[in-house]
């Protein structure tokens, strides 16, 4: 009996789906499902040119999760891209966010031909990415998006 455990283990392991055991933008769900079991809504839409797209929201942000490199079919993605926008009365200074991507290394500043300041964060190669892994950086991305808002004034 010991000896066919450990193999029915592996069996079991081999039959679940990838997207149950890592988060791959292969698989958008899994993705969705990550965010939803660490407490945040997930909304799978898709954008204009059919590729999907996550709506998500962290520290009172709305943000999407944008899908790279897809290849048609909604899924096979490899790359996906967290990105928040701020829509501000008033123009922000540059200067603000060169001081951003200088300090930081979670979530590119930038702004719009208006002046609205934008974060977002690219993860490559998105497959087979550990679930705790993807938790860890939904906090740190949360934890980003709260310094942004403070740094902006929003």
């Amino acid at each position: 009996m010991l000896r066919t455990l450990p193999a029915a283990l592996i069996a079991l392991g081999a039959a679940m789906p990838a997207a149950a055991q890592s988060v791959s933008a292969h698989y958008p769900q899994s993705i969705v499902d990550a965010l939803r079991d660490a407490g945040y809504k997930a909304v799978l839409t898709v954008d204009d040119v059919g590729d999907p797209k996550i709506d998500s929201a962290a520290s009172g942000v709305s943000y999407s999760i944008w899908f790279y490199g897809c290849d048609g079919s909604g899924e096979r993605c490899t790359d996906v891209q967290f990105v928040a926008g701020f829509n501000l009365d008033t123009a922000l200074d540059p200067m603000t966010m060169n001081d951003w991507n200088r300090d930081n290394n979670i979530g590119t500043a930038y702004l719009d031909e208006e002046g609205d300041p934008f974060i977002r964060h690219h993860i490559f190669s998105l497959d087979g990415y550990p679930r705790p892994a993807f938790e860890d950086f939904l906090s740190v991305w949360e934890r980003a998006l709260a310094d942004f808002k403070v740094l902006i004034g929003w």
